[in-house]
């Protein structure tokens, strides 16, 4: 298994793997297969052009079996978030989904963020427990879905100093 970034060569692999995860776990997304699917090319290359996406490469011909993308915050200076963090069901419990949440973390820090947030949906408690093992902490903030008004938790990693290269 090997963590690297998506580019976009890869961009149908990870439109398949991005409508499995919300196929696999649809409470677990803010988004909807209906709205992926109606995505455009344009709106898919925002995976590789805006976000910094990681996959897991399983195979050469294999594809991806997991995910996770990070986003700098347009509001708060130094901060980032995490998102649509997903791993395939086969590929669980073997230390993947921890590599992803630090390789989302270290494009952080070289960035320069502070912290890295991400929203949890209530009751979610594996993904918590593994975000909680990755070193981030509930914030106290809680946020309703619009999509489907359930309750999602916020978490924070607070990151070391960036590397001074």
């Amino acid at each position: 298994m090997e963590i690297r970034r998506a580019a976009e060569s890869d961009l149908g692999a990870l439109r398949e793997l991005r409508l499995r995860a919300l196929t696999d776990a649809p409470d677990a997304f803010g988004s909807s297969i209906e709205r992926e699917l109606a995505r455009t090319d344009e709106q898919w290359r925002w995976w590789v052009d805006t976000a910094a996406t990681f996959v897991l490469v399983v195979g050469d011909d294999a594809g991806f079996g997991g995910m996770a993308a990070g986003v700098a915050d347009l509001e708060v200076d130094h901060r980032a978030h995490l998102i649509a963090m997903w791993v395939a069901p086969e590929h669980r419990r073997l230390g993947a989904a921890s590599q992803l949440v630090d390789a989302v973390c270290e494009w952080a820090r070289d960035r320069r963020a502070r912290d890295v947030h991400l929203h949890v949906a209530d009751g979610n408690e594996a993904a918590e427990r593994l975000y909680e093992r990755c070193g981030f902490r509930r914030t106290g903030e809680t946020f309703v879905r619009e999509r489907d008004g359930a309750v999602e938790h916020e978490l924070a990693r607070r990151l070391r100093s960036p590397r001074i290269s």
